[in-house]
């Protein structure tokens, strides 16, 4: 599967939910029954993508995380912390690509959670997150030997 800097946009594509409120996939996953993109996708290739996009907000986790530490040593770590991670003291084009990187990784769990549901798999989605990060842990060890 393709790296995704953005996810596509089915995944942003609304529909009316409970109450008249307009969701997408990435808050409500029953919604991907209803998109024609996702609809014809057999329960493996929703788990496959699953995978593939837990894998990816593995990778982008990691990328944000050694971004936070190179950003903390040049700008410093004092000052109250914001959401994505930075401080509030940093210059605005490190905050901004620590909010992208923070958005990009959440937006992808949300993907792949969505995916998971609809692959008909009930155990909790963190278990599956853990198991993949196992597999990736290992696949990323072993090529660097």
């Amino acid at each position: 599967m393709k790296h995704y800097k953005h996810l596509p946009s089915p995944y942003y594509t609304r529909h009316r939910a409970k109450y008249g409120a307009m969701t997408s996939i990435l808050e409500e996953p029953r919604h991907m029954r209803r998109t024609p993109e996702f609809a014809r996708m057999s329960k493996a290739e929703h788990l496959a993508l699953a995978e593939e996009l837990t894998r990816q907000a593995i990778y982008e986790h990691k990328l944000h995380g050694r971004y936070l530490r190179l950003a903390e040593r040049k700008y410093g770590k004092e000052g109250a912390i914001l959401s994505g991670g930075h401080r509030d003291f940093w210059p605005m084009p490190a905050m901004q690509t620590s909010r992208n990187l923070s958005k990009e990784r959440s937006e992808k769990v949300d993907a792949a959670y969505a995916h998971y549901k609809a692959a008909g798999k009930r155990r909790p989605y963190g278990q599956f997150y853990h198991e993949v990060e196992g597999r990736y842990r290992k696949t990323a060890h072993s090529r660097t030997k």
